[in-house]
Formats: structure tokens, C-alpha cells, sequence
């Protein structure tokens, strides 16, 4: 590509596109790049060198997306946050899926994301057709489900850790898209609540379901033991939980679960996606030799 259109297009100076280069060479994302007959030329380095430059554990999550979606900057924030919210909401319902016994997957299928954002009608405990199982009613910004549906999604505070923000911000830059927070009901709750607020050390509401408190942690902090939802499996070590978790509403006791994003980005691993690069860019450089840039 032309370095005259490629600075016009990123809205950036020909001395910071230079900038991004040299960051790009010092962490082994390229082994080498220089400039011919206003193109540049440039040769792609190891995806293990990065991370080992970087110190990253893996790449996180990564998607196309149209290029004028992230020119400025909110909008590049807004992308980052969006694609790593639906990687995590994609990894929970992977991993719901396969926390359950190999007998029980056959009979509990796990509704979809869509599914749950798009019904906004009251569901039965035994759904019938068109019915959203143990879905019980979708408002404005809750997803009321009952004791038997087994939970998924990402939370604000594990997206921010994996982009190193904080939580204020994710939610920020998740401004405009269409969520939902999942919010279960079990009688149980109601109990179990109570014996957080008098810091009982340990509670057994039912044969299946008892909190514990957490030893070396903030004051308050238990760890909630019970069944994944209709399934027999459980969570190992359980799920710390707090009483702010918990809420009445309609003569029930509630918890808040995870969100769940309506987002649709075009998710793909990096290796994949810098195989699929290369293979763009020799095929633009094969059919224009005076216009695309080499990678190699």
C-alpha cells in the first residue's frame, strides 16, 4: 500500500507511522520492514517472539473488523472491549456445556445468547415450542431465569482484568450495546443470605447447597456450593459470593449472575488471522505489483 494513502487513511503523519514500526520491530512483531518506491515493505515476525517480548500468556481475543470502526480513538476502546466481552461470553457457554455429565448433555441443551435477548415473554418450567427453557421474563436490563437454568456470560470485572482497566471503563466503552444481566432465583437464597448477614462460618440451606466462608479474603466473602443449574455437576471450590449479591424482588430471593452481550464480531484465532493476512496481501501485491506492499 502506498505510504502517502496508508498515513491518509489511519489519520496519522508519516513520523508516527514510522513510531508504530519501530514499537512493532522492538517486540518481534516484524523482523524487518523498509521503505521502496513510496510502499512499504514489510516481513512478519513470530507470534511466540511477541508474546515472549510482551510477556503475554496468549493473544486474548481477536476478530475482523471493518478498519473506519476503529479509526478514532473510542472507537478502537469500544471494539477492544466488545471483542473480548464476547470471547469471554463465548468461552462461559463453551464451558457450561461441558461441565455437564456426558449422560445429562443429551437431555439439557443450553439456550444461545440470542435466544435470551430476544425473548421478552414469560417462559413455563417445562417449555414447550418457541420457549426459552427456565427462562422466566427478560426486562429492560434483567434476565430473570428459575433454579434450573445454568448460568453463563462474562462479568465487567473479568473483562477489565483481561484488558488491564478497570471495571467504570469497560462499562463505558460497552455504552450502546444491548445487554442483559442474568439474575437466578432458588428458595435457598433466601437462607443463605441471612447466614452471611449473621457471618455464620458455614451454612447448609440444602443437601446440595451450602456457602462457606473463605479464609485469607476480604470480610463477608463466602463460597457458594450448589448444583449448575438442572444439571447434577457443580462448580469445583465454588463461586465467592458476597450478601450484595442478593436481592428480594416479588416475595423471591435473587442473585446476580453474569451479563450477556448482544454482539455478533467475526471472532478468529491470530494465527488464523495472520495466515488470512498474508494470504490477502500477496494476492493484492500478485495482482497489483506497483500498489501492495511485500510480506513475506
Amino acid at each position: 500500500m502506498p505510504i502517502r494513502f496508508l498515513c491518509q487513511v489511519l489519520h496519522v503523519s508519516l513520523r508516527r507511522l514510522y513510531q508504530w514500526l519501530k514499537i512493532g520491530k522492538c517486540c518481534d512483531a516484524f523482523r524487518k520492514y523498509y521503505r521502496v518506491d513510496g510502499c512499504f515493505c514489510i516481513w512478519l515476525g513470530s507470534l511466540s517472539k511477541v508474546c515472549q517480548a510482551l510477556g503475554l500468556r496468549n493473544w486474548g481475543a481477536v476478530a475482523t473488523v471493518p478498519l473506519f470502526d476503529i479509526l478514532t480513538r473510542a472507537g478502537l476502546k469500544a471494539a477492544a472491549a466488545g471483542i473480548q466481552a464476547q470471547q469471554l461470553q463465548h468461552k462461559s457457554h463453551v464451558a457450561a456445556k461441558l461441565s455437564l455429565p456426558s449422560k445429562e448433555r443429551k437431555f439439557h441443551r443450553l439456550s444461545e445468547v440470542d435466544q435470551i435477548l430476544g425473548w421478552g415473554k414469560e417462559s413455563s418450567q417445562n417449555p414447550v415450542g418457541g420457549q426459552v427453557p427456565f427462562l422466566l421474563h427478560v426486562g429492560p436490563s434483567k434476565a430473570f431465569v428459575s433454579k434450573g437454568f445454568i448460568p453463563f456470560g462474562g462479568s465487567q470485572e473479568t473483562i477489565a482484568e483481561y484488558l488491564g482497566v478497570s471495571s467504570r471503563t469497560v462499562r463505558r466503552h460497552l455504552i450502546g450495546v444491548d445487554r442483559r444481566q442474568i439474575v437466578q432465583a432458588k428458595a435457598a437464597y433466601r437462607k443463605i443470605e441471612q447466614a452471611m448477614r449473621w457471618d455464620a462460618d458455614f451454612y447448609r440451606a440444602e443437601p446440595s447447597i451450602w456457602v462457606k466462608c473463605v479464609e485469607n479474603a476480604p470480610w463477608g466473602t463466602y463460597a457458594l456450593h450448589e448444583p449448575n443449574g438442572v444439571s447434577s455437576a457443580s462448580r469445583p471450590g465454588g463461586t465467592e459470593v458476597t450478601s450484595d449479591r442478593f436481592f428480594e424482588y416479588m416475595d423471591k430471593t435473587w442473585i446476580y449472575r453474569c451479563n450477556l452481550y448482544d454482539l455478533d464480531y467475526n471472532l478468529n484465532s491470530m494465527q488464523r488471522s495472520r495466515r488470512n493476512f498474508i494470504r490477502e496481501a500477496n494476492r493484492s501485491q500478485t495482482s497489483e505489483p506497483g500498489v501492495g506492499s511485500s510480506l513475506l
